[in-house]
């Protein structure tokens, strides 16, 4: 017999060049009550057409080499999603890379040093804000959903 929940899940679209690390974060991420991963996507340019189809609530993108050309999508992607919140996880070998994810407009930069509890808190307080918000524009501090944080790098 099915059961049902009262806890509402919020869709998120995984971004990753890289197989194996999409299947750890699925498997982290649909492991908590609140979150469960409804796509995946190997670029940001890929992921554009699954945002569009199936409006993710929250996108977790990886950032595993410094390009100007992943940097340009995610600028495309970031554009596009709206009031998506966006979180970019990233390598400390590439510092930099968060500071201009962050000028691009995604909302939170952590780094893949940090601890599994503190990507899930991070992950729950934008959920949070995000139903809290009525629509809010990327970037405007006043706005919850807005904000942006470098996490731990």
């Amino acid at each position: 017999m099915a059961t049902s929940t009262s806890v509402s899940q919020t869709g998120v679209l995984l971004v990753d060049e890289e197989v194996v690390v999409r299947a750890g974060l699925r498997l982290l991420i649909n492991s908590w009550p609140t979150l469960h991963v409804i796509a995946e996507a190997d670029t940001p340019a890929e992921a554009l057409s699954t945002m569009a189809a199936l409006k993710p609530n929250l996108i977790v993108c990886s950032y595993a080499r410094a390009s100007a050309g992943f940097l340009d999508d995610l600028r495309v992607v970031v554009e596009r999603a709206e009031e998506i919140p966006i979180v970019l996880l990233t390598s400390s070998r590439y510092p930099q890379a968060g500071t201009m994810a962050l000028q691009a407009g995604v909302n939170c930069v952590i780094s893949k040093k940090r601890t599994a509890v503190e990507l899930r808190e991070t992950l729950e307080q934008l959920r949070i804000r995000r139903n809290g918000a009525a629509k809010s524009s990327r970037g405007n501090p006043s706005s919850p959903a807005g904000r942006r944080v470098k996490a731990g790098m």
